[in-house]
């Protein structure tokens, strides 16, 4: 069975080349802030000795002159989930296997597109151009994954029959496994593909256990694991246009309350709850704008809802006028997700922990709230006999 690996390398830095084009032949840096310390996790050509996972102080260090840009992975997500719609516009059968990268079962297709060549120009034609797509065609996933290496931008390459062979000269830094694992595989002397199937199966998952026989039959070429079709959720949306395109705050904030009530008012939301959102809209002459509305509770009601989103715009900027703009509501269920009270006290100390996280999901730091306690009530020095204690919702 054939598969073909579709991959979009460096996608984040291609996208916000697309929306940034004034960072193009500038060195920059992408960098995670979720947790300390910050972390890069792409970077551009030029922004030399740099790589991912690298603190970014580290990384500042080395190349001063690199811009850096928060990561925008709700804007990433997004762009690739079109990518992999549009795909599947092509075949039932799509795998998301991380952002960049997708498998595609070519089984049956040939009556559809004909030739494997009508077939690789549908698949490329399914992300931007910009973005430069791979195509790897091969007999199993992994040996796909490696044919799209090697293949050319917005081009294809099918492995040899030979699939061991094709494999045998690559370091094993390609395999999917862990960094320890390829660490001890190179402590061992075995640097290439080539290597692990020589030193037979017997040896491999006596040494590595049930991983060591996986990586023997990848090494070999042999990938029998099926592709698993991307799960879809139930998805509401409600869309608008601007009569005439805006960047105006506060006419945002009234379209998104409009398509709130909207959504709340369908009969397919009666009695449920929603978990995340997502507004998006076209941009006049610029990429699409992606504003992620991350529910830490499930809302039911519109005036839920509207009360978080509403937390979510302050210090928001749009990139450009809006043409339009789409709400999009996933995660439904049926409940609630949390526990009520009994008592109207503790109902109003949940509804302050939640404006408190939301100032913390908002600001990106804890409010200055805190608990005033005694702590040494006799003390000769006032400022001893009390303490302001952080309040952690």
């Amino acid at each position: 069975m054939s598969i073909a690996c579709v991959l979009l390398t460096h996608f984040a830095v291609k996208f916000e080349l697309l929306r940034r084009p004034e960072l193009q032949g500038r060195p920059f840096l992408i960098a995670s802030t979720e947790g300390q310390p910050s972390t890069v996790i792409a970077r551009s050509i030029e922004a030399k000795g740099i790589d991912a996972g690298m603190k970014l102080d580290h990384a500042m260090a080395r190349c001063p002159q690199a811009a850096v840009l928060k990561a925008d992975t709700g804007a990433y997500r997004e762009a690739w989930d079109r990518v992999l719609d549009a795909l599947e516009q092509r075949s039932p059968a799509v795998e998301d296997a991380g952002t960049g990268t997708a498998y595609v079962n070519m089984q049956g297709l040939d009556m559809l597109y004909g030739t494997d060549a009508n077939l690789v120009h549908a698949l490329l034609a399914s992300a931007p151009g910009a973005y430069n797509p791979r195509i790897g065609i091969a007999k199993g996933k992994f040996p796909a994954m490696v044919a799209a290496l090697k293949a050319q931008a917005s081009g294809a390459y099918r492995a040899v029959d030979d699939v061991a062979a094709f494999l045998a000269p690559l370091h094993v830094r390609l395999l999917p496994t862990s960094l320890a694992i390829k660490d001890r595989l190179v402590g061992f002397g075995l640097h290439s593909l080539g290597s692990i199937a020589a030193i037979g199966f017997g040896k491999m998952q006596a040494q590595f256990g049930h991983e060591g026989a996986r990586l023997w039959l990848l090494a070999n070429g042999i990938d029998e694991t099926p592709v698993s079709a991307r799960a879809h959720e139930k998805v509401f949306s409600c869309y608008l246009d601007f009569a005439v395109p805006t960047a105006s705050l506060q006419a945002l904030t009234a379209a998104v309350e409009d398509l709130i009530q909207r959504a709340f008012k369908s009969a397919d939301l009666a009695g449920r709850h929603v978990r995340k959102g997502r507004l998006s809209g076209d941009v006049e002459g610029g990429v699409p704008w992606v504003k992620p509305l991350p529910f830490r509770e499930p809302v039911n009601s519109p005036t839920e809802a509207m009360r978080r989103v509403r937390y979510l715009f302050e210090g928001v900027s749009l990139p450009g006028p809006l043409l339009n703009l789409t709400l999009t509501l996933t995660g439904v269920t049926g409940e609630a997700g949390k526990q009520g009270s009994l008592f109207p006290e503790a109902r109003v100390i949940e509804q302050i922990d939640e404006e408190l996280r939301q100032y913390r999901a908002r600001q990106g730091e804890p409010a200055p709230i805190f608990h005033y306690r005694e702590v040494d009530p006799w003390s000769r020095l006032p400022e001893r006999r009390n303490a302001l204690i952080p309040y952690v919702p």
